[in-house]
Protein backbone atom coordinates (compact mmCIF):
# COMPACT_ATOMS: atom_id res chain seq x y z
CA UNK A 1 0.00 0.00 0.00
CA UNK A 2 3.14 2.57 0.66
CA UNK A 3 4.51 1.87 -2.52
CA UNK A 4 0.71 2.20 -4.29
CA UNK A 5 -0.01 5.31 -2.46
CA UNK A 6 3.83 7.11 -2.37
CA UNK A 7 3.96 6.79 1.29
CA UNK A 8 0.91 5.28 3.31
CA UNK A 9 -2.79 6.51 2.78
CA UNK A 10 -4.37 9.63 4.40
CA UNK A 11 -7.10 8.10 6.70
CA UNK A 12 -7.96 4.48 7.21
CA UNK A 13 -11.29 3.02 7.66
CA UNK A 14 -10.73 0.43 11.09
CA UNK A 15 -14.10 -1.37 11.18
CA UNK A 16 -12.42 -4.72 12.58
CA UNK A 17 -10.35 -3.79 15.24
CA UNK A 18 -7.81 -6.68 16.37
CA UNK A 19 -7.43 -8.57 13.36
CA UNK A 20 -6.13 -5.54 11.38
CA UNK A 21 -5.29 -2.83 13.62
CA UNK A 22 -1.15 -3.73 13.29
CA UNK A 23 -1.75 -3.21 9.07
CA UNK A 24 -3.83 -0.02 9.84
CA UNK A 25 -1.09 1.16 11.41
CA UNK A 26 1.16 0.32 8.77
CA UNK A 27 -0.58 1.51 6.11
CA UNK A 28 -1.47 4.80 7.87
CA UNK A 29 1.03 8.00 6.14
CA UNK A 30 2.86 10.15 8.66
CA UNK A 31 0.43 12.68 9.78
CA UNK A 32 -2.43 10.09 8.99
CA UNK A 33 -5.99 9.56 10.26
CA UNK A 34 -7.45 6.09 11.22
CA UNK A 35 -11.13 6.13 11.97
CA UNK A 36 -12.12 3.35 14.66
CA UNK A 37 -15.86 2.94 14.16
CA UNK A 38 -15.94 -1.11 14.81
CA UNK A 39 -14.18 -4.08 16.34
CA UNK A 40 -15.81 -6.99 14.84
CA UNK A 41 -12.42 -9.15 15.40
CA UNK A 42 -11.84 -7.89 18.87
CA UNK A 43 -11.72 -4.64 20.47
CA UNK A 44 -8.56 -4.60 22.83
CA UNK A 45 -5.42 -5.02 19.98
CA UNK A 46 -1.66 -4.41 20.96
CA UNK A 47 -1.57 -0.51 20.72
CA UNK A 48 1.70 -0.38 19.71
CA UNK A 49 2.29 3.63 21.05
CA UNK A 50 5.54 3.91 19.21
CA UNK A 51 3.78 3.38 15.63
CA UNK A 52 1.27 6.23 16.86
CA UNK A 53 3.50 9.13 17.84
CA UNK A 54 6.66 8.28 15.47
CA UNK A 55 4.03 8.69 12.75
CA UNK A 56 2.25 11.46 14.43
CA UNK A 57 -1.66 9.79 13.44
CA UNK A 58 -4.49 10.74 14.85
CA UNK A 59 -6.72 8.44 16.18
CA UNK A 60 -10.86 8.89 15.86
CA UNK A 61 -13.43 7.55 17.22
CA UNK A 62 -16.98 7.08 15.51
CA UNK A 63 -19.99 5.81 15.77
CA UNK A 64 -22.49 5.06 13.35
CA UNK A 65 -24.29 8.28 13.78
CA UNK A 66 -27.52 9.77 14.78
CA UNK A 67 -31.47 8.73 13.79
CA UNK A 68 -31.65 11.46 11.81
CA UNK A 69 -28.55 10.32 9.68
CA UNK A 70 -30.23 6.89 9.42
CA UNK A 71 -33.29 8.16 8.11
CA UNK A 72 -31.61 9.98 5.58
CA UNK A 73 -29.27 7.36 4.33
CA UNK A 74 -32.68 5.19 4.91
CA UNK A 75 -34.45 7.80 2.20
CA UNK A 76 -31.82 7.25 0.07
CA UNK A 77 -31.65 4.01 -0.48
CA UNK A 78 -35.90 3.40 -0.90
CA UNK A 79 -35.74 6.18 -3.27
CA UNK A 80 -33.38 4.13 -5.68
CA UNK A 81 -31.12 7.21 -5.29
CA UNK A 82 -28.62 5.11 -3.19
CA UNK A 83 -28.07 1.75 -3.98
CA UNK A 84 -26.08 -1.28 -1.93
CA UNK A 85 -23.36 -3.48 -3.39
CA UNK A 86 -25.01 -6.72 -3.10
CA UNK A 87 -22.94 -9.86 -3.42
CA UNK A 88 -24.81 -12.39 -2.88
CA UNK A 89 -28.49 -13.25 -2.12
CA UNK A 90 -28.42 -16.92 0.06
CA UNK A 91 -31.92 -18.27 1.17
CA UNK A 92 -32.18 -18.55 5.28
CA UNK A 93 -31.65 -22.16 5.27
CA UNK A 94 -27.83 -21.47 3.46
CA UNK A 95 -27.12 -19.12 6.47
CA UNK A 96 -24.07 -21.57 7.35
CA UNK A 97 -22.71 -20.64 3.42
CA UNK A 98 -23.05 -17.66 3.75
CA UNK A 99 -21.02 -17.34 6.82
CA UNK A 100 -18.48 -19.29 4.82
CA UNK A 101 -18.35 -16.62 1.51
CA UNK A 102 -17.54 -14.02 4.98
CA UNK A 103 -15.05 -15.83 6.14
CA UNK A 104 -13.24 -16.82 2.95
CA UNK A 105 -13.27 -12.41 1.83
CA UNK A 106 -14.13 -13.22 -1.39
CA UNK A 107 -17.03 -10.98 -1.49
CA UNK A 108 -17.77 -7.91 -2.78
CA UNK A 109 -20.51 -6.11 -1.20
CA UNK A 110 -23.15 -7.07 0.99
CA UNK A 111 -24.58 -10.68 2.13
CA UNK A 112 -27.96 -11.01 1.98
CA UNK A 113 -29.76 -13.71 4.04
CA UNK A 114 -34.02 -13.71 2.25
CA UNK A 115 -36.36 -15.08 4.46
CA UNK A 116 -39.07 -17.36 2.75
CA UNK A 117 -42.80 -15.45 3.42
Amino acid sequence: MKEVTGGGVHVVVETVGAATWQTSLAVARPAGRICVCGATSGPNPPANLHRMWWKQLTIYGSTMGAAGDFAAVYDLVTSGRAKPVIDRVFPLGEAAAAHERLESGQQLGKIVLSIPN
